[in-house]
């Protein structure tokens, strides 16, 4: 009976501040994980954007010599 009386006690007591603070560390690390990835992603569209203008670009002037 003690044992459950106890278990109850460590299941309802609140975190301690080494808990908590490990708690936030961790999400640290997810947030920063999502942000780089983010980063990433938007390294690589400003790429492809930038890429794009040009093929566009050129395109367009051909067609204009064409002309």
């Amino acid at each position: 009976m003690t044992n459950i009386i106890n278990t109850l006690k460590t299941l309802y007591a609140p975190p301690t501040a080494e808990v908590l603070a490990l708690r936030e560390l961790e999400q640290s690390r997810r947030d920063l994980l999502a942000a780089q990835t983010q980063q990433e992603y938007s390294t690589k569209m400003v790429e492809f954007h930038k890429i794009k203008i040009k093929r566009l670009s050129a395109f367009l002037k051909g067609m204009e010599e064409q002309s």
